[in-house]
């Protein structure tokens, strides 16, 4: 068997020769996986040239339609030799897979497509690195709250008291250490954070915020917007910014199966809109996260421990060994800046270095589902955002990191290719400050 591809707007056709037989089904079956895995959502298939098809052919195409109607998008067969037609009329399953391929060539995927691509859409590649910029439109640059201080994580009194409870509504975003809910009453537990892990790394992305587990082997809580409800959480230390990303950026390596660092990502992303402070959401097929976790506070630990060095750090702090996740789907909420940032800025002490030699600095946390494909060019956040956690699958939450040490070092986070919105960031202020 062979599959012959084009593509016209969002809608992929395929030409299938041959038989479509137990063993030929489960080619068409990876093709199929290939085409969603790369953002095709509309497929239709030309069977006038299958000579042969069997019950294993027949349930690959039901599979393929099935695939789409989950995506919300669209699987047809049409023109099918006289032997397939036969075939799936005795079946019954002809009405169901067969359609007007003309009516599929101009159906509503590809004016959305056409309108997406308008002049507000440019094109650019650099070392490997694939970039479709898409202007989502005009906005004010993001306004950004910062919550505590870092340093607080290590002193024991400080972090007995309750931390503010910050809200993260659709045009919010944000990451830092803190704990769902409103209110730490009722739960003597949680109001010393001292005593145990209740607290750990957190994001808020378009009315959803999710945490690390709280326990070892654990899976991580979210909240999720809906009504009248808009979910918070208890800051120890953090940010919130609000308002729109006006920059959809969609990346993808020009060779398949190649990886690039998030801090290229990042970088490339501030190069081309012209940033020199910027929130980002990242949606990406991953290639491996490295990361950390916070197990307890380090200030429960003796007072003359080295809480940086081994075995010390390793009673407060889970450190993945390795990439870790690979081809899963991340959703990842950051902070990035081109180059240090002045010390007097309250973001200053959440910044970190990205890339050696200083010239990027961030702070970003990722939650971990499994892989699903994306819709190709343009992507809505919020619904994108919804229907991740609406799945339940949500697997971790992890604050990720670069490490850069001699040999053992396992460098950073890495992905294949996914979408990144942008917004520019100008207004920082402290909690204090916006009181």
């Amino acid at each position: 068997m062979q599959i012959e591809k084009s593509s016209r707007g969002d809608l992929l056709e395929l030409t299938v020769r041959g038989r479509l037989d137990n063993d030929s089904s489960v080619y068409f079956r990876e093709e199929i996986e290939t085409c969603a895995r790369e953002g095709w959502h509309r497929i239709l298939v030309d069977l006038g040239n299958v000579s042969y098809i069997s019950s294993s052919g027949i349930a690959a195409l039901v599979d393929a339609r099935q695939r789409m109607d989950r995506l919300s998008g669209f699987f047809g067969i049409h023109n099918p030799s006289a032997e397939v037609e036969e075939i799936l009329r005795l079946t019954r399953l002809l009405k169901t897979l067969s359609c007007d391929p003309q009516k599929a060539r101009s159906g509503p995927g590809l004016s959305k497509t056409t309108a997406a691509l308008s002049s507000d859409t440019r094109y650019a590649e650099e070392s490997g690195l694939e970039l479709a910029i898409y202007t989502l439109g005009e906005s004010t640059p993001l306004a950004c709250r910062v919550f505590g201080r870092p340093q607080s994580l290590f002193d024991a009194k400080k972090s007995q008291a309750e931390p503010p409870s910050v809200s993260f509504g659709s045009r919010t975003f944000g990451l830092g250490l803190g704990a769902l809910g409103n209110s730490a009453q009722g739960d003597p537990a949680q109001t010393d954070f001292a005593q145990g892990p209740q607290y750990g790394e957190f994001l808020a992305v378009a009315g959803a915020v999710a945490q690390s587990p709280r326990k070892i082997h654990a899976l991580p809580d979210y909240l999720l917007a809906a009504g009248d409800f808009v979910p918070a959480a208890r800051v120890l230390y953090g940010v919130q910014c609000e308002g729109e990303f006006p920059v959809l950026i969609r990346f993808s390596p020009s060779e398949a199966g190649t990886q690039f660092g998030l801090s290229t990502i990042v970088a490339r992303a501030l190069k081309q809109t012209n940033a020199r402070l910027a929130g980002f959401v990242i949606l990406a097929d991953c290639a491996g996260l490295v990361g950390a976790q916070l197990r307890q506070s380090p200030a429960k630990l003796p007072q003359d421990a080295d809480r940086f060095a081994l075995p010390a750090i390793r009673d407060w702090l889970s450190f993945s060994a390795e990439q870790i996740h690979r081809h899963n789907l991340a959703l990842m909420v950051g902070i990035a800046a081109a180059g240090p940032l002045e010390k007097s800025s309250p973001l200053s002490p959440l910044l970190r270095p990205m890339a050696t030699g200083g010239e990027l600095s961030g702070h970003f946390h990722a939650a971990v589902f499994p892989y699903r494909p994306l819709k190709k060019r343009v992507l809505p956040l919020e619904p994108s955002v919804t229907e991740l956690f609406d799945s339940g699958a949500i697997e971790d939450v992890l604050h990720l990191l670069r490490d850069d040490r001699p040999i053992t070092g396992l460098g950073e986070s890495e992905l294949f290719g996914g979408a990144c919105w942008l917004g520019p960031i100008e207004s920082v202020i402290t909690a204090e400050e916006a009181a």
